[in-house]
């Protein structure tokens, strides 16, 4: 697969960056908005992300700056701890795009063990075990972050027209998730990342390289 690149280092901010304070209030406000109306089963990590922003908000770790280290709207670094929002911030799915990327750092907080097995992959690229592990993780990490940011955005703009399994087919036809799923296919893996919760994985040393076993949950509450 190979997908996963080198391993990556915590960017430091650009000097330009500016605390998006507005930003990250524009989406609470919209959360406060919708968030007694969510009905059962959706939006599972909507108030974990709405906590994070909060945490990176009081400590300036969301950030406005002229372009993301993935040139993507918005970006969760997992190694900085930070979102990173470039312009145009208030057009559009801008806001569902910060709250994606908020997805992602409650995803991170409850499963910290994905850091590893990431790093690990990223680190060796022929072993196999650790790329299929980390290929389910970004598969199903993608889906329920465009999962649950279509659910928030119906939620505050409902179409009519969608029908009961909409969220699904939504998530599972953006890139960002095909993508995965693809190299998941190319070695032989069918993954369905339409779980509640993602394959545990946990990283064994043996000798130079990483081994992945499968383990218990570490979901922290």
């Amino acid at each position: 697969m190979g997908a996963h690149g080198p391993p990556r280092q915590a960017s430091p901010p650009p000097a330009n960056a500016e605390p998006a304070h507005a930003d990250v209030q524009d989406v609470v406000q919209r959360w406060d908005s919708v968030r007694d109306r969510v009905p059962p089963g959706q939006l599972p990590d909507g108030a974990g992300a709405i906590r994070e922003l909060h945490r990176m908000d009081r400590d300036n770790r969301v950030l406005n700056v002229e372009r993301t280290p993935s040139g993507a709207r918005a970006n969760f670094e997992p190694e900085s701890d930070r979102i990173q929002i470039q312009p145009p911030r208030r057009a559009g799915a801008g806001t569902e795009a910060v709250f994606h990327e908020a997805i992602h750092a409650e995803q991170h907080r409850r499963y910290p063990n994905w850091a590893e097995v990431r790093s690990a992959a990223a680190a060796q690229h022929d072993n196999l075990e650790l790329q299929i592990a980390a290929g389910k993780w970004m598969a199903w990490a993608e889906y329920w972050a465009y999962r649950q940011s279509y659910e928030f955005h119906q939620l505050q703009s409902p179409d009519p027209t969608a029908g009961p399994n909409a969220a699904h087919e939504y998530a599972i036809a953006q890139q960002g998730v095909r993508h995965h799923l693809a190299g998941l296919a190319s070695v032989g893996v069918q993954y369905d990342p339409n779980t509640p919760s993602p394959p545990i994985y946990r990283v064994r040393r043996n000798g130079r390289r990483s081994e992945v076993e499968s383990g218990e949950s570490d979901l922290l509450t």
